[in-house]
């Protein structure tokens, strides 16, 4: 269900092409606007997220975690700062 609503705005010219682009698709613009969303912004962000994980647990990964205490630090720093920049 969609419960969040954003405002923008565009140029006039943009828009009609917006439109165009949409009524090909025979869809609205707001659906427009939040396919190019998912496919610009969460589909890339999941991929990347797939790609770590499979790195990480790849039989080829080597670790030499001598301290879990002082390595688990630096992920949760790492992962502090990437939450921090979105």
């Amino acid at each position: 269900m969609l419960t969040k609503r954003l405002e923008i705005l565009l140029d006039p010219d943009e828009y009609k092409e917006m439109q165009r682009e949409a009524k090909e698709r025979g869809e609205s613009v707001g659906q427009l606007v939040r396919d190019v969303l998912r496919e610009k912004m969460v589909k890339p962000r999941k991929k990347t997220s797939a790609r770590a994980f499979q790195k990480l647990f790849s039989k080829d990964m080597e670790i030499d975690i001598s301290s879990w205490t002082e390595e688990k630090k630096k992920i949760t720093k790492a992962r502090l700062k990437e939450i921090e920049a979105h």
